[in-house]
């Protein structure tokens, strides 16, 4: 209503103001001519979002929401500071889309507009303040997005979901042109880049953090402190050979690609719930990374030991290690690469007899009076070494080459 800051209660009037709370707000800072015996004044604070934080926004007033959208059509309303054309422009009651960004004071109206930032947290239900801050992508890493709102996803049976591109929605920080171009819901495409910051609506999306940097994988006991890491489910391998009981320890590198992070996600993601009430934001969970290890390059290995175990003598199987380790550099490769993952660069290869723990409890360096010997090389091969046993005899031989 064209009232000059209601300073002209005749022009308010005879323009149909009408009774009650009014949607415009007067900004700090200034001095107003106002008639106090036709308006009265209430001083609230205005609208801090802290630094390094964003501001979530719940309209109060508005359209009402069909009930299959999340959120309202967004309205360009300067920030929320404009109540009136946010109401003008078709604005619903609920969540919002846009978020305001931090250290910034805004004149919002809290009685339209409820904002949620890190100092009121507490009162919003499944929001913690780790949500309200932007999305810090480490080096060595590629953020893989998951969208909680958009269309049906099309599913395809032959192979893992993932949504089409949408361009120009500025790394997701405009949901609202996601929405409008016909993204869908659920692991998109485009991922979030190393080494930025993205103030995203943790309403609309979560974000899962794949490493892309070399990954070295052993196949070794772990303790309950390692269970976070990434080859958390591989332990040493036990194969039987003509009787010998063998225990096998693998090393082996592997590389995720940023482009083939979105469909391990989709095909691995986990099943944990992060947050309530479909809240997203930054999910740091080496779930699914964990199952890709155990189900395709674990899976992978111990087949290949367990074939081999059925066919190779023992001197076959402790002495041709160079032909083992062969047929099985093929067999991960070609594994991985169906998962458009590379294995790790080659180094240079080492091998020898070290200090290692035979089934008896002992534990010394391997030689002729304990059954165990061991080879190791390092690279984009994988490395192993064995370790066996003969059940029932009452001596064990050392295996040499």
């Amino acid at each position: 209503m064209p009232c000059d800051n209601f300073q002209n209660g005749q022009a308010f009037l005879l323009n149909g103001g009408e009774q009650g709370r009014q949607l415009a707000t007067l900004p700090g800072d200034q001095s107003y001519y106002i008639n106090t015996e036709l308006f009265t004044i209430e001083m609230v604070p205005r609208t801090h979002v802290p630094p390094g934080t964003v501001g979530l926004v719940i309209a109060k007033a508005g359209q009402v929401r069909p009930p299959d959208q999340s959120f309202g059509r967004h309205v360009p309303c300067d920030d929320f500071q404009d109540g009136q054309a946010f109401l003008d422009g078709g604005g619903a009651q609920g969540r919002q889309l846009a978020v305001l960004a931090g250290g910034t004071s805004y004149d919002i109206n809290p009685e339209l507009f409820e904002v949620i930032t890190v100092d009121n947290v507490a009162t919003a239900d499944g929001l913690t303040t780790d949500h309200l801050e932007p999305i810090d992508i480490p080096l060595g890493t590629t953020g893989v997005v998951v969208t909680l709102d958009g269309a049906e996803p099309t599913r395809d049976t032959t192979g893992p979901v993932v949504g089409r591109r949408i361009d120009d929605h500025s790394s997701f920080r405009k949901p609202w042109v996601f929405l409008e171009n016909g993204g869908q819901r659920g692991v998109q495409a485009q991922t979030l880049g190393e080494g930025a910051v993205y103030a995203l609506n943790p309403w609309f999306v979560r974000v899962m953090l794949i490493p892309t940097r070399l990954l070295i994988l052993e196949w070794m006991e772990k303790t309950a402190a390692e269970s976070r890491q990434y080859d958390a489910e591989l332990e040493p391998i036990s194969v039987t050979v003509q009787g010998f009981k063998l225990r096998v320890e693998v090393k082996q590198s592997l590389q995720i690609p940023e482009a083939a992070a979105p469909a391990l996600v989709s095909s691995f993601g986990t099943t944990k719930p992060h947050g309530a009430s479909g809240v997203g934001g930054l999910v740091d969970d080496p779930t699914p990374v964990q199952r890709f290890v155990e189900k395709i390059l674990g899976a992978t290995v111990a087949g290949y030991f367990s074939a081999t175990a059925g066919t190779a003598t023992i001197g076959e199987f402790m002495y041709k290690y160079a032909e083992i380790r062969t047929d099985l550099t093929a067999q991960v490769r070609h594994a991985l690469q169906a998962q458009q993952v590379e294995p790790g660069p080659r180094r240079s290869a080492s091998s020898g007899p070290r200090t290692t723990a035979c089934t008896r409890g002992c534990r010394r360096s391997t030689g002729p009076r304990c059954a165990a010997r061991s080879w190791r090389w390092n690279g984009s091969t994988p490395s192993f070494r064995t370790r066996s046993t003969r059940p029932g005899s009452g001596s064990r031989r050392s295996a040499r080459p």
